[in-house]
């Protein structure tokens, strides 16, 4: 492995990234566990981005286990995350192409499964909903870029059992 610049390796180690260096080349270095090998590179990489494989197949499709990376074309991350047996899993951040966060999102078995936040480009909270097996299931809020509650909303199962809406902070109707 080449030389990584120590404020590269430490700036990967704050942020708590699957990557785990990035060399001179600019291929990007996936912790994968063991039995999993890389696919995809920066410089190939499509739609579909760097991640770890199994090194088993099913039907001649690989099954992705253990991280996940993505890039926009202008270098900056645009998504990263974990998958677990073909599914995502875990928490997902994605970013905009100026690498800024618009959500994250948690993951079990490739489906929304806990909490899910939208973000304003000044890093203000947009929204924040709950998951549970790919249906909304609990509380969602939507905010102002004030950060002001204008919505909140109930969901049991993926139906929605009510809604309040806010006028600067205070509720204006129910359904």
């Amino acid at each position: 492995m080449s030389k990584v610049p120590f404020r590269v390796l430490a700036l990967c180690l704050l942020v708590g990234s699957p990557v785990m260096a990035a060399d001179r080349t600019n291929d990007v270095k996936l912790a994968c566990p063991t039995g999993t090998k890389q696919f995809g590179g920066r410089e190939t990489m499509t739609d579909r981005g760097v991640f770890c494989v199994k090194n088993k197949t099913e039907g001649r499709l690989p099954i992705a286990h253990g991280p996940y990376v993505s890039y926009h074309p202008n270098g900056q991350k645009k998504v990263v995350g974990q998958h677990t047996d073909g599914g995502q899993s875990g928490l997902w951040t994605f970013f905009d192409a100026n690498g800024v966060k618009t959500d994250e999102i948690e993951f079990s078995g490739g489906n929304y499964h806990g909490r899910r936040t939208h973000f304003f480009a000044t890093g203000q909270k947009k929204s924040e909903e709950s998951w549970a097996k790919g249906l909304q299931d609990g509380v969602a809020v939507a905010f102002a870029e004030n950060g002001q509650k204008v919505a909140e909303s109930q969901y049991r199962q993926g139906q929605l059992l009510s809604k309040q809406s806010f006028e600067n902070g205070q509720p204006v109707s129910v359904k």
